[in-house]
C-alpha cells in the first residue's frame, strides 16, 4: 500500500481542478461497506477526490442520477459475480457469491454515466458491469463454459510473478494510452465478457481468446480492463491508464491536461 499521498490540484493555463470520482464498493459479510485502498490511493496520487459509493438498497436510478450530476467520473471496482438475470440468463454451474444490491447500484450508475458521457473506468468486475450495463453478456464461469481457457484466477505482481500476456488492438484508445501491443497483466476473475455490448468493442485478449478489455466507440472515455492495474501502480502502463481516466475527468470540468 502506498503512503504519504496528498490531494493535489491540477493547474493548466490558470485552471485549477480537483476531479471528484465515485468509487464503487462492496458490502462485507459483517455488514461493512468497503473498498480496497489501492483504488483510492491511485486516484489520490493523481489529484482526485475519491467518493466511496455504498451498495445499499435504494431507489437506484434516482441515486445514480443524482451522483451522475455531482461526480466527474466513475471507477467501477473489482469484486464478486454479477447475477445472470441482468443479462437474461439463468444461473449456471460455477456462479459464485452475488450481491444484487451491488449489481443494481453499479448498473444504474454505469448507465447514467454513459448517458451523460462522463468518464468511466472499469476494473475486473467493473469490466463486466460496464459490458452488461451497455447490453452485453458474460461467461458466468470461464472454466466450465470455455473448455480451452487458461486459469484467470492469478494474482500477479509488477515483477512478473503470476502475470499472463494480453494482446491489444492496434489503433485502439487503450493501445494509444499504454503504447504497446502486448502486455503482462494480473488476473483475479472467473467471469468474463461473452457478447460485447453494442457500441463497444473488444480491444484486448488473453492468449486463450478471453476478452481482457473493452472500450466505447462513441463516448469520451468509457473503458474497462479485466486485470488489476491498481495492484501494479505505479508501473508505467498502470499509471498511464489511470492518468488517461483522470485527464478525461479534468477535461469534463474545463481543464485540459
Amino acid at each position: 500500500m502506498r503512503t504519504g499521498s496528498k490531494i493535489a490540484g491540477y493547474t493548466s493555463g490558470g485552471c485549477f481542478a480537483v476531479p471528484i470520482v465515485g468509487v464503487t464498493s462492496a458490502r462485507s459479510e459483517n455488514e461493512r461497506i468497503q473498498v480496497p485502498s489501492d483504488y483510492v490511493d491511485c486516484l489520490v496520487n493523481l489529484g482526485c477526490v475519491p467518493v466511496v459509493v455504498p451498495s445499499v438498497r435504494c431507489d437506484y436510478l434516482a441515486v445514480a442520477s443524482r451522483l451522475g450530476a455531482l461526480l466527474d467520473g466513475l471507477l467501477l471496482t473489482g469484486g464478486g459475480d454479477i447475477h445472470p438475470r441482468f443479462f437474461g440468463e439463468e444461473i449456471s454451474a460455477g456462479l459464485d457469491w452475488v450481491s444484487e444490491e451491488r449489481d443494481e447500484m453499479e448498473l444504474a450508475l454505469a448507465r447514467v454515466f454513459l448517458e451523460l458521457d462522463k468518464p468511466i473506468l472499469g476494473i475486473c468486475r467493473g469490466c463486466q458491469v460496464l459490458n452488461v450495463a451497455a447490453g452485453g453478456s458474460l461467461f458466468q464461469d470461464i472454466e466450465s463454459q470455455v473448455g480451452s481457457a487458461r486459469n484467470h484466477r492469478l494474482a500477479g505482481t509488477a515483477d512478473g510473478d503470476g502475470l499472463h500476456e494480453v494482446s491489444l488492438s492496434d489503433g485502439s484508445r487503450l493501445e494509444g494510452m499504454l503504447g504497446c501491443l502486448r502486455l503482462g497483466v494480473n488476473s483475479k476473475h472467473h467471469q468474463a465478457v461473452k457478447m460485447v455490448a453494442p457500441g463497444f468493442e473488444a480491444v484486448a485478449w488473453a492468449e486463450d481468446g478471453i476478452v481482457e478489455a473493452i472500450e466505447s466507440r462513441s463516448h469520451r472515455f468509457a473503458l474497462a480492463v479485466q486485470w488489476h492495474p491498481e495492484d501494479l501502480f505505479p508501473r508505467e502502463d498502470a499509471l498511464a491508464l489511470f492518468q488517461g481516466f483522470v485527464s478525461s475527468c479534468r477535461e469534463g470540468i474545463g481543464c485540459q491536461s
